[in-house]
């Protein structure tokens, strides 16, 4: 009997020549079986273990493709009603952790890189600006992201040293405009008034003739103090 006869065998209880196998193991174990047997994938684990069955994967890259298109012709759609009018467009994706970028620079050049040039370049065609909302440390990529296109980085969330706003203010400071830079998870949460006054000064010394729009690093979170949010936006 092959596989398929003998799962259908047993579930219609009609008889087998064998009980039907479904291996699962955890990624440490099926690596434990592939090197004890010098195994080189998958399938020839389930051979050896005597697996019945298989998957029908999808193959998720369709789904890239599909999303990134749907976002393209919205936004192109929307530039050529507005004639115009429309400043900046609106995109995000999440390229960091608190601490380090998210993706590795193969997948990011192969799955990534081409997306945004084509997009970046579409809304520059219409007399726009791109604005892309980023969380975390995506530092590592900023000289790519500006080489493909990219006018205004929101929104700054200084985690580490290195993402210091005028760090990035030194590094790509002529080559992009920021957004945001206030934490979240500092200042506006567990600071005192003075704290976001100090960081608010801080940036109107460093930005004196533009290149950053004051913001937070992200959404304001809950339980952060009024006055703090009052003297982020109102100082001026």
């Amino acid at each position: 009997m092959n596989s398929r006869e003998r799962v259908l065998g047993a579930f219609n209880r009609t008889g087998y020549d064998r009980i039907p196998v479904k291996h699962e193991g955890t990624p440490e174990i099926n690596q434990m079986i592939m090197d004890h047997f010098g195994l080189n994938n998958m399938e020839q684990l389930l051979r050896v273990v005597g697996d019945d069955f298989r998957y029908a994967d999808p193959v998720y890259l369709k789904i890239m493709d599909a999303r990134f298109q749907f976002y393209y012709d919205m936004h192109e759609k929307v530039l050529q009603a507005a004639e115009g009018m429309v400043d900046f467009t609106h995109i995000g994706e999440d390229l960091g952790t608190q601490t380090a970028q998210l993706l590795n620079f193969e997948i990011f050049e192969k799955h990534f890189a081409p997306k945004y040039q084509k997009y970046f370049e579409m809304v520059h065609s219409y007399g726009a600006r791109s604005m892309m909302h980023m969380c975390g440390c995506i530092r590592a990529f900023l000289p790519r992201l500006i080489e493909l296109g990219l006018d205004v980085y929101d929104v700054v969330q200084p985690t580490t040293p290195e993402m210091d706003i005028a760090v990035l203010k030194i590094d790509f400071g002529d080559k992009i405009t920021f957004c945001g830079s206030v934490c979240v998870q500092t200042t506006l949460a567990f600071g005192r008034v003075d704290d976001v006054i100090n960081e608010v000064e801080r940036r109107m010394r460093l930005f004196s003739e533009g290149g950053l729009f004051l913001g937070p690093s992200h959404a304001i979170q809950v339980g952060s103090p009024l006055e703090n949010m009052y003297n982020l936006n109102c100082m001026f």
